[in-house]
């Protein structure tokens, strides 16, 4: 406890600072009113927790992919500089910002790639992960099918998991189910690390963080497929027999992309999920699960929920009176939430969605 408290105790405080000058609802309800990109980026340079990502740029022609990319660059720099007050013994733990880092940039590229457009990918990533990274960056910018992407990749740990995916006629694969075989990789070899090499209460609440992640990787495994599989039947029948018909047919496909971990949901549980023969009948069996009060409410896609019960996990992860790694890990995944946030606020001023509509993209908003 004292060994916690020494190494954490002022990155805790620190991290709990910087958790206070988060946007708040007012904030979010400001940007999505303002008329343009370049209007938020000056909102966000009066922003203590995001001027300094502004630095050195020109506020009246910036665009929104520039803008995003300066706030994600941010974030990641503001990580490396938490990571030097990390015992020691938790270093290991970082490796997998890197893999992170990783599977976002390979979605990056396939997003360009899939629309044709991959000669506008570029790695503008501090050069830290360009060191620890196996991605070779140089031969991803200029990848431009399939096969170049694997070669850029194939010194990663993803790269057996793309081989899977090629598609038979050729092309890229789609989107969703390669982020789904990526973060499932990861969230599978996280988890695996912490059950052999730690112990104690470190152990079980590490366990809880990632064990959360990997319930909501399957949750959302499922919602996501039964809702495509069920959106691409066009026979005329009722709802009940065409989404049984379909989970039954797809039972193999669901098993292929949900995790081994079965943290809060047991197996049986997971199989009610995806034999369940509607959707009304699924969500009453989320209802009832450990994460049920997070699914009272509708939400407009499978993701929010995922966001909502991360945000209040790690938010009660940052007050934890004894300060540990867990603190610093709460911060960063709480850090990670309010950039997709507000990616989506800026998008929704580029792409004019009324306010009152991009009010319902936003996560653990106070």
């Amino acid at each position: 406890m004292l060994k916690n408290l020494m190494t954490y105790g002022a990155v805790a405080t620190k991290c709990r600072a910087l958790w206070g000058m988060r946007l708040r609802s007012d904030d979010y309800r400001r940007i999505v009113s303002l008329p343009n990109v370049a209007q938020v980026a000056n909102f966000l340079r009066s922003q203590p927790r995001w001027s300094g990502a502004l630095d050195g740029m020109n506020l009246q022609e910036v665009t929104r992919t520039q803008l995003e990319t300066a706030l994600t660059r941010f974030n990641v720099e503001e990580y490396l500089r938490l990571m030097p007050y990390m015992d020691k013994a938790d270093i290991e733990l970082m490796k997998y910002p890197v893999l992170v880092v990783e599977i976002s940039q390979i979605m990056r590229f396939l997003q360009f790639a899939r629309i044709g457009k991959h000669e506008s990918y570029t790695f503008n990533m501090p050069h830290f992960f360009d060191r620890h990274s196996k991605i070779n960056y140089q031969a991803l910018s200029h990848a431009s099918n399939y096969d170049e992407l694997l070669d850029a990749v194939s010194k990663t740990d993803f790269v057996h998991i793309l081989q899977r995916l090629r598609p038979e006629g050729g092309g890229f694969p789609e989107f969703s189910t390669v982020e789904i075989a990526l973060r499932g990789h990861y969230l599978r070899s996280l988890y695996d690390n912490i059950k052999k090499t730690r112990t104690g209460n470190d152990r079980t609440r590490l366990l809880d963080n990632v064990g959360m992640q990997a319930d909501l990787h399957n949750i959302v495994v499922i919602m996501r497929l039964r809702s495509f599989y069920a959106a691409g039947d066009s026979a005329k029948k009722d709802e009940a027999s065409s989404q049984s018909k379909d989970v039954a047919q797809h039972e193999t496909l669901v098993y292929k992309y949900l995790l081994p971990i079965n943290h809060r949901l047991k197996a049986d549980f997971i199989r009610s999920m995806y034999l369940a023969p509607t959707n009304d009948e699924l969500m009453k069996l989320l209802r009832s699960s450990f994460y049920g009060k997070f699914f009272a409410a509708d939400e407009p896609y499978a993701e929010k929920y995922s966001q909502n019960i991360r945000y209040e996990f790690y938010r009660s992860g940052i007050h934890e009176s004894l300060p540990t790694v867990m603190t610093m890990l709460s911060y960063m995944n709480l850090a990670e939430l309010e950039l997709n946030n507000l990616i989506q606020a800026i998008e929704c001023v580029k792409f004019k969605v009324p306010p009152e509509e991009a009010a319902k993209f936003f996560t653990g908003r106070d």
